[in-house]
């Protein structure tokens, strides 16, 4: 029986079991026809899942792709988990049970306690329990696995906390010794699609007036990036973003196997996301200057935003994107543990 917990972000699931995080892009779509599903699943991967019977009676019979294999396999039908109204509750038993597969080898999995974190947790938080809470019949198999090595597993979930996002990160923080117990602090959540900025109090409570969202992401600035004409020009087209992140992280600012120098273009560039993404987050800060004594960056984009924000207040997260799920997988450990005492 081991801590479990998931994060469905914009860009990547984050799911842990036990100190072992993985990710999985937000892809998701509902399979009519099996042969449908492409045999090039692309470098992410993903999973295929069958729910066969359970407590979720809206899903017995329903086949599901997800990660990568979703997106290319359905390119023009799949959907990111964010687009959907309430994507977080609609598909977080899919990718929930999707994650299975990768950490267990017996048929009868119970997971006792399922720590999720939510933007609203008051209003949302019972609709997610309801959706994953119980017990489930699924079969289960990497894309492209023929039947025969379809895996049959009987899952319940005993128990779920839901926590605000962003608060796992905090946790997280603490226990490594990344900022001091006993403070509040500033936390920014530098997604894909979005930058959420928050503070916690110091016994690890959201300060509702402290969040403020921005609907611009690190995607934004890297396809800015990636459209630039200069940088077109010399690699005879649009960017790829994954090279272009690399070369921002490392700060080398050489395009990929052409080394093309794209120093300049980020400088530009940066300068107009910054206003779009940072600045409804730091003037806040900067209000609260008072009331917290750092601000810690998590999330996938976290290290471009290092890059960006040099004050030694503003502390980047070890492994940023994996932190707020770790928090959670913390909590959940402690709880078994509390339960079998």
């Amino acid at each position: 029986m081991l801590p479990y917990a998931i994060d469905l972000g914009n860009g990547y699931t984050k799911t842990s079991y036990g100190n072992k995080p993985r990710l999985m892009p937000s892809y998701v779509s509902q399979v009519v026809n099996e042969s449908d599903i492409c045999d090039d699943f692309g470098p992410g991967g993903g999973a295929f899942l069958l729910y066969l019977s359970g407590d979720r009676h809206d899903l017995i019979g329903t086949k599901w792709l997800l990660g990568e294999a979703a997106k290319i396999s359905f390119p023009a039908t799949y959907q990111r988990v964010v687009e959907a109204s309430a994507g977080k509750i609609e598909y977080a038993l899919q990718f929930a049970l999707s994650d299975v597969l990768c950490c267990h080898k017996y048929q009868n999995v119970t997971i006792p306690a399922l720590y999720a974190s939510l933007p609203d947790p008051l209003t949302d938080g019972e609709k997610f329990k309801k959706a994953v809470l119980g017990r489930h019949e699924i079969q289960l198999a990497h894309v492209n696995s023929p039947p025969d090595a379809r895996f049959h597993y009987f899952v319940t979930i005993e128990n779920c906390k839901i926590l605000h996002e962003g608060q796992g990160a905090f946790i997280n923080a603490i226990a490594t010794g990344i900022i001091p117990g006993g403070v509040a602090a500033g936390i920014i959540d530098c997604g894909s699609g979005t930058t959420i900025a928050q503070c916690f109090s110091a016994n690890g409570h959201l300060i509702p007036s402290s969040r403020t969202v921005s609907p611009v992401g690190v995607h934004h600035l890297l396809k800015m990036i990636a459209t630039d004409p200069r940088l077109k020009e010399r690699i005879g087209g649009e960017g790829n973003l994954h090279l272009i992140q690399q070369a921002i992280e490392d700060s080398s600012f050489s395009y990929g196997a052409s080394n093309v120098d794209i120093e300049q273009i980020f400088r530009e560039h940066r300068k107009v996301w910054a206003q779009s993404a940072l600045r409804k987050a730091l003037e806040k800060f900067s209000s609260m200057k008072d009331e917290i004594d750092s601000i810690l960056l998590v999330g996938g984009g976290a290290h471009i935003v290092k890059a960006i924000c040099q004050k030694s207040s503003i502390i980047l997260s070890p492994n940023p994107q994996t932190a707020n799920v770790m928090g959670m997988a913390r909590l959940a450990e402690l709880k078994i543990a509390r339960s079998a005492a």
